[in-house]
Formats: C-alpha cells, sequence, structure tokens
C-alpha cells in the first residue's frame, strides 16, 4: 500500500470526534465544520483511494470499516460523524463497536441493504471485474459530479474535475460494491446511540432511509435548514451545533 492514510488533528477536549467522508471527497472539505466542533478534539482523515491516501485505493467497504476502526483506536471516547458513504461506515462501525465509541453521528447515509436504495448508476460486474475503460470510469464520475453539484461545478474550474477523475477507481469501485449488494449492516446489533440527519433539501431516498433508522434502531433525527447533502460545505457550523447537541446529550 505504500503508506498510512493522511490524517489531521484538531485538539481540544474528548469525547473526540472523527470525522469520515463519503464518495468523491476527502478531509480538507471538512475542516470549516471541525473547527465549528470546538472545543472538542476533532479527527479527519483522507479514505483509501482519494486525495493524500488516493496511493492506497481503491479498496473495499470492508478495508474502509477497518481504517476506521484503527482510527477511532481502544484510547480515547469517541463518536464518528459519517457523511454520506462515511455515514453508512459508521453504521458498520456502530454494530460492533469497539469499547470507545460513544455514539455515531450520520447525514444521508446510503442504506445499500433496503431494496428500495437503487437503481445505480453502474454496473457491478463490470466494474469489479475490472472490465470497464478508464474513460467511461471518469464519465461516470462527471456524470456524479454534475448531478450532485449542478451548475456550482463550473465555478470550480477544470483542476477540480481533474482530481476527482484521477480517483474514478475509489469512486465507482464503492459504488460497484453498493449496487452488486455487497455492503451489509445489521441494524439490529447496533447498540451505541445514533443521531440520523438529513438536509431541508435532501432527496426522497434520504428522507426515507431517515425514516427507516428511526424506525429500526430508535436514531435521534435532526433537519439542517436550507442544506443540501453537501451540508459540510453549505452549512457546517449548523452541522456542527447539531452534533454537538448530540455530544452533550451523551454526557
Amino acid at each position: 500500500m505504500g503508506r498510512d492514510l493522511a490524517v489531521d488533528r484538531f485538539a481540544g477536549s474528548e469525547p473526540r470526534v472523527v470525522v469520515v467522508h463519503g464518495v468523491l471527497d476527502r478531509a480538507a472539505t471538512f475542516r470549516r465544520f471541525a473547527r465549528a466542533l470546538a472545543p472538542l478534539e476533532v479527527v479527519l482523515y483522507d479514505r483509501r483511494g482519494y486525495a493524500r491516501s488516493r496511493d492506497m485505493g481503491p479498496a473495499t467497504f470492508t478495508a474502509h470499516l477497518a481504517d476506521l476502526r484503527a482510527v477511532v483506536g481502544r484510547e480515547h471516547a469517541t463518536v464518528v460523524v459519517g457523511h454520506s458513504l462515511g455515514g453508512t461506515l459508521a453504521l458498520a462501525l456502530a454494530s460492533d463497536p469497539p469499547p470507545t465509541l460513544r455514539g455515531v453521528s450520520v447525514f444521508e447515509a446510503p442504506l445499500p441493504t433496503s431494496a428500495w436504495w437503487g437503481p445505480w448508476a453502474v454496473d457491478p460486474r463490470s466494474v469489479l471485474a475490472g472490465e470497464v475503460p478508464e474513460p467511461d470510469l471518469e464519465e461516470l464520475v462527471s456524470d456524479f459530479l454534475r448531478r450532485a453539484m449542478g451548475p456550482a461545478l463550473a465555478q470550480l474550474g477544470p483542476n477540480f474535475l481533474a482530481e476527482r477523475r484521477a480517483e474514478a477507481p475509489a469512486f465507482t469501485r464503492e459504488l460497484a460494491e453498493l449496487a452488486a449488494g455487497e455492503v451489509a449492516i445489521d441494524l439490529d446489533r447496533i447498540s451505541v446511540p445514533v443521531q440520523a440527519g438529513i438536509g431541508e433539501l435532501a432527496g426522497t431516498r434520504h428522507r426515507r432511509g431517515l425514516a427507516t433508522l428511526m424506525a429500526s434502531i430508535d436514531a435521534e433525527a435532526y433537519c439542517v435548514r436550507g442544506a443540501p447533502h453537501g451540508v459540510h460545505l453549505s452549512a457546517p457550523a449548523a452541522w456542527a451545533e447539531a452534533v454537538r447537541d448530540f455530544i452533550r446529550r451523551l454526557d
């Protein structure tokens, strides 16, 4: 693999907050959110295949989960905050929690074990078998970003898109695993408190996902006013306040 995960730490008090990003994302986009969580200690990291950890990927969901478990460790009381697919990883960790895990907070986490979550934009068999040409992988990235970011994508310049296209192997691997049903989370085994949030502009699937979590594990729900899926970019302070409230209630 070459080296360890790229990790950033913001000093502060416990419980420590470990933040897990989603697909086509990175630790750097969560820095405003991390600063808004002060005075708590916050740990950000680039998952395998992305940004400064790009040369370690692509990786399976199981490998990403093992990385998260290692970052959480066994020394500090920790709350895991997961955005999008990072939230799916947080829920998977909560189904077999380390002793230091106090709770998890997820924002619009995909629930791939729900039959209604699809359809998916990838053919999982061809992607996992390595049969998709690189230009097609890059086009999948471009299509995803256009749908996710809309007109804002054009304002970010060619370097932004080029960097994300370089992460196509990690992105498509993750979507293919989800589409193939290879990611399983046993919600019944979750034994730590869970906070689940959506943005006011959330789509139907994420709203249904929130309802599923509330019904399955008695999750604490919240909504960030005016926020799209990229809450860490559009409303980091409001998101941090919701997470801080959850952590205060854990105490």
